[in-house]
């Protein structure tokens, strides 16, 4: 709460007011002219477009003397209110001048309310997108499986908005000063109301132009769910006249499929006869010997069926919906599969769309990335790529070594290779229940309804961008910068590589990091497996996989060195950790029965400890609520900094005082180095190189 009282006089006409009101008032309407500008002494705010308010925030920054609010603001809590009459903007400098007591709440007010804006413009931008995006693709769905479906003018018409992008140097600013506010409040602002006036002023020029970005956004945002919900109407409407199937109607689809692969008539007849046999089995997934030994055939002439068909399918542009679902999916017939799941996969076939952004891939188009030489085989079992197998075969004298190079620019022998071992290794793998392991989809095998299992480019995304919220380093290396002709010898920087997923086609409870890297250079993307059907969350799967890539590539990293204590890493202080937690007198012996129970249950591997360990605090302790212990959570925060919102309000917290205080020291340090590098450079006028700006920004977080 301000504890200073306003002067009372303004523009020498009576001070309009101090008011106070209720939890559930409204302090202004939408449709209310700005005419006022009020400032909050307690409580706190909401408006109806989401952003809330707190002390010493100036209600009418963000709009024009007599323009409306176009949201209502109501009040959380009681709320005392001080309002000024607002009829130019000189009267905001006005304010600040005869009220210089406060100027720091204001200022400080202002950034933080800003700040708030910029994050919910970026949220509010990709809910935006998401729904053209999911609105174009119910138009399709209406239009392609609907008899006379009316055209609609709306949807047809419909516009992905621009993204509204601030200069480079404001978001800067504004991050820079929301970060440092406690700071900046206590020792800058009270230096002088020509500060805080500057500051407010400029500040508020950025909130108005974002602030309206965000208005157009909103009424976009409603705009696109009414059209929804019309169309949702008609949808409903037309179901009993329309199309007599939801989806392209999908019969013999294991003829259609086999013919198309163009093998022998007897390897067809073969396969059908081990489907048939397989389907008519009452439960698939018993263990007994007949049943383990019809999946091996099934399994073994699976993947010859997958090549054929691959090969064919990669020479021509339109595939049949029953091919494009056996390659994306394992679909191989519409009874084992059954009648509502062969609908809903013929649908996700018909509908599937690549991810623009080429980081999450069907296994079919995955492999053909290796058939075109695109991208480099995986490694194998024996974590050999695909060169280093070809040197250990002519090593063994299986291969001559004119052989082998021939091989190394072979498409054929590159897929061949890719299949035996990502595929085949990582079908198995990803789906979960070894046991019960068939690659062809069966209905008893889908643990889940299809869509909310699905998984594509877009939920893997968001699963991504959630982690790297918390984690802003997750997926980022570390590599050396060198420019001599700026004075810049060698200077480490940051690089951000973000992985590949593959997506298996399979209903699968277990996510799989293939690969951290990809040969022998550490800024290559990482390769992760995921079931194409998650028998769970999403996000547990995700969260796995980022704690196992944390894992691994600080193991590649650190070479021999991985364990060794001497030399301080997530990998070696984990170690030491597990290692020595018995003699650690840091914590509690109830604490080190935990320990004990979890690496029992982890069968002595530090790597799952680490990844359940880790998995907690994405989950609870950076959201300040505890689930680790000080040894555990003070390593992994060490290593896996969360981003800076996030320790400042963990901050009060003396569970975590000690090592934000050593963490915050250490990065204090770097960006003094590079502050002063920036300062030289600029001095000196020479271009600032992109890579030390975005050094910069990752310090920031």
């Amino acid at each position: 709460m301000i504890k200073y009282a306003l002067v009372e006089k303004f523009q020498g006409c009576a001070f309009m007011g101090k008011n106070t009101y209720n939890s559930g008032d409204y302090i202004y309407r939408s449709s209310d002219r700005i005419s006022s500008l009020g400032i909050i002494l307690s409580g706190s705010v909401t408006l109806s477009n989401g952003i809330t308010l707190g002390n010493g925030y100036i209600m009418g920054l963000s709009g024009i003397p007599g323009d409306i609010y176009g949201c209502d603001y109501k009040c959380n809590t009681e709320t005392t209110v001080f309002s000024y009459p607002y009829e130019h903007v000189t009267d905001i400098i006005k304010i600040i001048n005869i009220n210089p007591k406060i100027c720091n709440y204001l200022a400080s007010a202002c950034v933080s309310v800003t700040h708030q804006l910029l994050s919910l413009y970026e949220e509010k931008y990709k809910t935006v997108i998401d729904l053209c995006e999911e609105v174009s693709l119910e138009y399709q769905k209406y239009q392609m499986f609907t008899d006379n479906a009316d055209t609609i003018p709306d949807i047809e018409n419909i516009q992905k908005p621009d993204h509204f992008d601030n200069a480079e140097w404001e978001i800067q600013f504004i991050n820079e000063l929301y970060e440092n506010n406690d700071k900046l409040k206590a020792e800058v602002y009270p230096l002088g109301t020509g500060i805080c006036t500057s500051l407010i002023l400029n500040v508020s020029n950025i909130l108005k132009n974002t602030y309206s970005e965000f208005t157009s956004l909103t009424r976009a945002e409603s705009k696109l769910t009414t059209i929804g919900d019309s169309l949702s109407i008609k949808m409903h409407s037309s179901a009993g006249t329309g199309k007599s199937d939801s989806s392209p109607r999908i019969e013999n689809a294991i003829d259609v499929i086999l013919n198309y692969s163009k093998l022998d008539s007897n390897f067809l007849l073969k396969f059908k006869e081990l489907i048939i046999t397989f389907k008519s089995k009452k439960d698939r997934n018993d263990t007994s010997d007949e049943t383990r030994l019809l999946k091996k055939d099934i399994t073994k002439y699976f993947y010859s069926l997958y090549t054929s068909v691959f090969l064919q399918a990669i020479k021509t542009k339109e595939l049949p919906i029953e091919v494009r679902m056996f390659l994306y999916f394992g679909f191989v017939d519409e009874e084992l599969a059954g009648e509502e799941n062969t609908e809903q996969l013929a649908l996700f076939a018909a509908n599937y769309v690549k991810d623009p952004n080429k980081r999450i891939f069907t296994v079919y188009e995955w492999l053909q990335l290796i058939y075109t030489m695109k991208v480099d085989p995986s490694k194998n079992e024996f974590d050999m790529d695909y060169f280093e197998y070809l040197r250990d075969e002519v090593r063994s004298g299986n291969l001559t070594e004119a052989k082998s190079k021939t091989l190394q620019n072979d498409p054929r022998s590159r897929l061949d290779y890719e299949i035996k071992n990502i595929f085949t290794q990582g079908n198995r793998m990803t789906f979960g229940r070894i046991l019960s392991f068939v690659p062809v989809f069966d209905s008893q095998n889908a643990l889940r309804p299809l869509d909310a299992s699905y998984v594509d480019a877009q939920k893997i995304m968001e699963t991504i961008d959630y982690v790297r919220s918390i984690d802003y380093s997750c997926f980022c290396r570390e590599a050396v910068y060198s420019n001599p002709n700026i004075g810049i010898t060698q200077e480490y920087i940051q690089q951000e590589v973000l992985p590949n997923f593959i997506l298996m086609p399979n209903f699968g409870t277990r996510a799989a990091l293939w690969q951290e890297i990809v040969g022998k250079k550490r800024t290559t993307p990482a390769r992760m497996l995921l079931p194409i059907f998650v028998g769970d969350e999403l996000e547990k799967y995700i969260i796995q996989l980022c704690a196992e890539f944390r894992w691994d590539l600080c193991k590649r990293v650190q070479g021999v060195h991985w364990n060794d204590v001497t030399d301080p890493s997530l990998t070696s202080m984990f170690c030491d950790y597990l290692q020595f937690y018995r003699k650690n007198h840091d914590i509690t012996p109830e604490v080190r029965e935990k320990v004990k129970l979890q690496l029992t249950k982890a069968n002595n591997n530090y790597r799952t400890v680490f990844v359940s360990d880790y998995y907690a605090y994405i989950k609870f302790e950076v959201m300040g609520s505890p689930r680790l212990n000080k040894i555990s959570r003070d390593i992994i925060f060490t290593y896996c900094p969360p981003v800076a919102e996030k320790r400042n309000r963990l901050a009060e917290n003396p569970q975590y005082a000690d090592v934000i205080k050593h963490f915050n020291a250490r990065m204090a340090q770097r960006r003094r180095v590079i502050d002063n590098l920036i300062h030289r450079l600029t001095k000196e006028d020479h271009s600032v190189p992109k890579e030390i700006k975005e050094l910069q920004l990752f310090l920031n977080k």
